[in-house]
């Protein structure tokens, strides 16, 4: 294995994903389900699947899926959960959270919701793209991807411990208003190309 490509990767991938909207997203999920390993493997498993497709065949998706389609797609998804929390948000106490005062619905799965947010946000997003193109230029598809995925490791892994300090901290429904806005900011930005 090459270690130079393995750092240049992991560094890349690690410095463009920190504050970037998916870990928002992870920090926003742990904080709302109090469960940071499932969001952490949820999340794990959508970027092995997204960058596994960047590395595999993801030239292919740029050649057949219009990425107007896909970051109109994940605006909206992002501005529908942001106005879903804040919905919820008007039916939630201002008390702090304790162990079961966030707990994801029971009839939806917590694993599902992440993975799926994980997936869509990913797809087409900046590190799509950088792992395609690192790919093209090293020529080492699995040393990219392990240097990818270790980068996203930490990112998330970060994003989980963050989310779970929020959640001894902040009110559930002061948790539900701030993460409605900024799904809600994402979506917008998302929409509009910024992301």
């Amino acid at each position: 294995m090459s270690i130079d490509v393995f750092l240049a990767t992991f560094l890349l991938l690690t410095i463009s994903e920190l504050g970037d909207k998916t870990q928002l997203a992870i920090i926003i999920l742990t904080a709302k389900s109090r469960k940071p390993v499932i969001v952490f493997v949820a999340a794990m498993t959508g970027f092995i699947l997204i960058n596994g497709v960047g590395v595999l065949i993801g030239q292919i998706i740029v050649q057949f899926v219009p990425y107007l389609f896909i970051r109109f797609s994940t605006g909206i998804i992002f501005i529908v959960f942001g106005v879903i929390l804040l919905v919820k948000s008007k039916n939630t106490s201002d008390e702090k959270i304790n162990d079961e005062s966030l707990m994801v619905d029971q009839h939806s799965s917590l694993f599902l919701t992440a993975f799926s947010f994980v997936a869509l946000a990913e797809l087409g997003d900046k590190t799509q793209i950088i792992t395609i193109l690192l790919v093209a230029n090293y020529q080492l598809p699995f040393v990219v991807l392990l240097g990818v995925l270790s980068g996203l490791a930490l990112v998330s892994g970060i994003g989980v411990l963050v989310g779970e300090s929020f959640s001894r901290i902040i009110s559930p429904k002061m948790l539900h208003i701030v993460s409605g806005i900024i799904f809600i900011v994402f979506g917008l930005l998302t929409l509009f190309g910024v992301f």
